[in-house]
């Protein structure tokens, strides 16, 4: 994937020696081979302090850290790790850094008790992480499918610069639609005809137009619901009502589709699944879901009740990616989530990304928007794979 001499003046590294692996394969598919531990040593002292030392020059080279998050690595510690190992590369002579973070911590955090009253009391996280990369030697940031265009404005004012300069935020839609479009078990007809992309919220809606438009569904439906939480992040007391709608007044006989950024707790997704199970809109009863989320968050510690919780909704598939890598993990998944449950593996992604985006200041709206699904399929389908567990059954699955 890597071009001649394209790892001359580049170094990845990984923070963490929790899914190394994972950011291993990332390193190898850029053209960096050997064990990821030997480029940089994520070091605890007896006392736990962190104390990562690189075991390769790093002067006047390009510093690409690996941070994920996970059941086993909590973002505030991702962070941390990410400004010790930023501040080692800039004191030991490295040009630039970047932090390759699957998926940004804090990303929810992007409002202040200015914007949201709701706020008032806490802090504005993603503007404070933003602060602790600038302030230790983090030059950019690459990142996939961002819960909000407003980080860029947030990155933007803290860096003094362009958000799109430092901020570099993948827009999945091309690796989703093509998996829709090639790989799904869906059976898709008329142009759509008989589907209905759900939206959680408003939130959702953009990433749906994308992925409508690039799988190619004209008459694709679109339904958009709204919900309301006593507090932030709490599954309980959680209302919902549909927002809008569009080509679609009923969903008998319909396929409906939910595709999201971020699953956390999942209590949006159950609320809607149940509303939709139980026809409580009077709009009828779909003949099929399937549920796409890119981070798997799934209440981290609890992830394996979270699985068993989303498969009770019914969906025939649930896609997501490895952003978090532990959820392709097929002994920490639930036994029910196995038979349901698609992996979409990113790491060829993040490599062509660190190669084509990144060495080349190419924001990756440059180099991965595509006008039609035709037009992305062949990049697509170099950038990612696909893992499932031989569980995984396809009985009341319509095949294509």
């Amino acid at each position: 994937m890597a071009e001649k001499n394209s790892l001359d003046n580049i170094v990845i590294a990984t923070v963490s020696s929790t899914h190394a692996d994972f950011s291993e394969r990332i390193a190898e598919y850029a053209g960096q081979n050997g064990s990821i531990l030997n480029i940089m040593d994520p070091h605890k002292f007896s006392g736990k302090e962190y104390c990562p030392r690189f075991k390769v020059p790093v002067i006047e080279k390009n510093v690409y850290l690996i941070a994920t998050q996970g059941p086993f690595q909590n973002p505030q510690e991702m962070m941390a790790r990410i400004a010790f190992a930023a501040s080692a590369a800039k004191t030991n002579g490295a040009r630039r850094v970047t932090a390759v973070m699957t998926d940004l911590p804090f990303s929810r955090q992007d409002r202040g008790p200015k914007e949201d009253s709701r706020m008032i009391g806490q802090p504005l996280s993603a503007e404070v992480q933003a602060a602790i990369f600038a302030a230790t030697g983090v030059d950019r940031v690459l990142t996939m499918h961002l819960h909000s265009e407003k980080l860029y404005s947030i990155y933007a004012n803290v860096y003094r610069q362009e958000g799109k300069n430092v901020l570099y935020g993948i827009v999945p839609d091309f690796i989703t639609a093509h998996y829709f479009r090639s790989c799904a078990s869906l059976n898709i007809k008329e142009n759509g005809s008989d589907i209905v992309f759900i939206a959680v919220d408003k939130g959702s809606i953009p990433y749906i137009r994308r992925i409508k438009k690039l799988i190619g569904l004209p008459y694709a439906g679109i339904l958009c619901f709204s919900k309301k939480r006593k507090e932030p992040n709490k599954e309980t007391g959680l209302l919902i009502d549909i927002d809008s709608h569009e080509n679609v007044t009923l969903l008998e006989n319909k396929i409906g589709i939910i595709a999201d950024d971020i699953v956390d707790t999942g209590g949006t997704l159950g609320v809607i699944g149940d509303a939709l199970n139980t026809n409580k809109f009077g709009l009828g009863k779909m003949k099929g879901l399937y549920i796409y989320f890119t981070h798997p968050v799934l209440a981290a510690d609890s992830y394996k009740q979270k699985q068993s919780d989303l498969i009770k909704i019914g969906a025939r598939e649930i896609i997501c990616t490895n952003t978090r890598p532990y959820i392709a993990e097929i002994e920490k998944q639930d036994e029910e989530f196995k038979k349901r449950a698609t992996i979409l593996l990113i790491e060829k992604l993040f490599a062509h990304a660190i190669i084509n985006c990144c060495e080349r200041n190419k924001h990756p709206e440059e180099v991965y928007t595509f006008a039609t699904g035709n037009d992305g399929d062949e990049q697509a389908s170099k950038l990612y794979e696909i893992k499932r567990s031989e569980l995984f059954i396809e009985k009341d699955i319509e095949k294509k």
